[in-house]
């Protein structure tokens, strides 16, 4: 399937978002993140799994992945667990790389 094909809903919001407020405006951040997040999760699954699905932590009280860390500032509705660890940001920064590494093969980003 085209690329344009897999994530076409979500790419359209993102186009309507941009051309109603301009493509440097903050106000279609999280419809570029959605956009991302489907081509995330149907090109690069095993990444997307890490970065949307996984716990950035193994204590079973903190079920946070890493979208909600990175990603909080544009859905402030996500918990945060109370404490953000050193070694939060040090795995999350890993995942996101992998993630990123991943989506720019598919040429994802590049508009």
């Amino acid at each position: 399937m085209p690329r344009e094909k897999i994530c076409s809903s979500a790419t359209m919001k993102r186009r309507k978002c941009h051309m109603q407020h301009g493509i440097q405006d903050e106000s279609c951040v999280q419809e570029e993140l959605l956009e991302k997040k489907c081509f995330a999760e149907t090109l690069c699954v095993k990444e997307a799994i890490e970065f949307y699905h996984q716990p950035m932590r193994k204590d079973a009280d903190v079920k946070a992945s890493c979208n909600t860390l990175v990603e909080s500032f544009a859905f402030p509705e996500q918990m945060l667990p109370d404490v953000i660890q050193k070694s939060d940001r040090d795995y999350c920064r890993k995942v996101v790389h992998k993630l990123a590494k991943c989506l720019s093969k598919h040429k994802v980003g590049n508009r």
